[in-house]
């Protein structure tokens, strides 16, 4: 047996909780909206355009879509990730805390340059040797 879902079917299905979900966000946002503020969408909600235009008419407010140019957070799904290490960032910094939530010993020998690999090579000179032999082989 076959099932299909529709686009209007998949639209009545998730218009209820949307409509609550999107009342309470403005409900939530209502006295920093009243002071002037706009709203800023990012993530994957910023990707959905008619999710931002519902904000838009419920909040009675301009909206902005925010996609960062920060290499690794182009794609929504990363934002989270991204967010929760500025977060942490912040919080160290705010509380002027010293702890890390990596081993920093092992962190800063996987990051030396010095450090050879298993060829006895870096990995600046492993680089340099590839462009050498694209170079050589005339690929450019």
């Amino acid at each position: 047996m076959t099932r299909s879902l529709t686009t209007r079917m998949l639209n009545e299905a998730i218009e209820t909780p949307l409509n609550v979900l999107t009342d309470k966000l403005v409900a939530m946002c209502k006295p920093i909206i009243e002071s002037g503020a706009s709203i800023v969408i990012t993530g994957e909600g910023e990707q959905m355009d008619s999710l931002c235009q519902m904000i838009k008419d419920k909040a009675n407010t301009a909206i902005r879509k925010y996609q960062p140019e920060t290499i690794g957070v182009r794609n929504p799904a990363s934002t989270a990730l991204y967010g929760a290490f500025v977060a942490y960032h912040d919080k160290v910094f705010m509380n002027d805390l010293s702890v890390s939530c990596i081993d920093l010993l092992k962190y800063d020998e996987s990051i030396d340059d010095k450090q050879l690999d298993q060829e006895g090579e870096t990995i600046t000179t492993k680089i340099k040797n590839l462009f050498k032999q694209y170079i050589e082989r005339g690929e450019n």
